[in-house]
């Protein structure tokens, strides 16, 4: 089975990645779609328009995209933060249910599931302000919601930040070239801050699989090891 792609001298490589055993999600030029390869050809669902209905640009609309794999590998959760001057809302696609949420924050949109995994909706400023307030979610408890709002990472070297969920979704690690933070869920306590060496740009942070322990990779600023407080 292939897919030839339209005018592939104007069309960069297209981004993949499976959603189930017989789904996979594809951004290709201006489009995020969903294949269905069960059939052949594919089909194919355009999530901006079908699914969300929403009459705007992909990407060029919207500041991000995440999405949330079931862990018995039926069933998916698809997300975005619009960014456009009459709409700054989140949408959430569940699979399974074919409903969507749309979540009216004011600020980034972090999002927990069921099985420990999270969701990372975030917003972009063109002026950025540095104000690092998330709006956490549980999507088992849709009327739960929490203001976090993270401290110690200003000034820093870029206005962006995106927030790590290690294994269980108990805590999250933010990094910057302040230094690395671990926040504790859901009461949104700042448990331990690792500073960086004196000139490191930037960071970026890799747990292990099992939560135990960081990689911390920081430009200017070399190589850290860091284990992490039992919780």
């Amino acid at each position: 089975m292939s897919l030839p792609l339209a005018r592939p001298e104007e069309v960069d490589a297209p981004f993949v990645d499976w959603l189930t055993r017989d789904e996979i999600l594809v951004q290709l030029g201006d489009s995020l779609l969903v294949m269905d390869l069960r059939s052949d050809p594919p089909k194919t669902t355009d999530l901006i328009r079908d699914v969300f209905l929403l009459d705007l640009s992909y990407p060029i609309d919207f500041s991000s995209m995440d999405f949330v794999r079931n862990p018995d590998g039926d069933g998916y959760y698809i997300g975005v933060q619009v960014n456009h001057p009459h709409n700054q809302d989140a949408y959430v696609y569940d699979s399974e249910t074919g409903q969507v949420r749309v979540f009216q924050h004011d600020t980034h949109t972090l999002l927990f599931f069921p099985d420990g995994q999270c969701m990372r909706l975030l917003k972009w400023e063109d002026t950025p302000t540095y104000r690092d307030e998330y709006e956490m979610v549980w999507i088992d408890r849709p009327s739960e919601e929490h203001r976090l709002v993270v401290e110690g990472h200003v000034p820093r070297s870029h206005p962006q930040m995106f927030p790590r969920c290690l294994p269980g979704s108990a805590q999250l690690i933010f990094n910057s070239s302040q230094g690395v933070s671990l926040i504790s869920l859901p009461d949104g306590k700042t448990v331990h801050f690792w500073e960086l060496a004196e000139g490191a740009s930037s960071s970026h942070v890799l747990p292990s699989p099992l939560g135990e322990a960081l990689v911390v990779t920081a430009d200017g600023g070399g190589l850290y090891y860091i284990p992490l407080p039992a919780h």
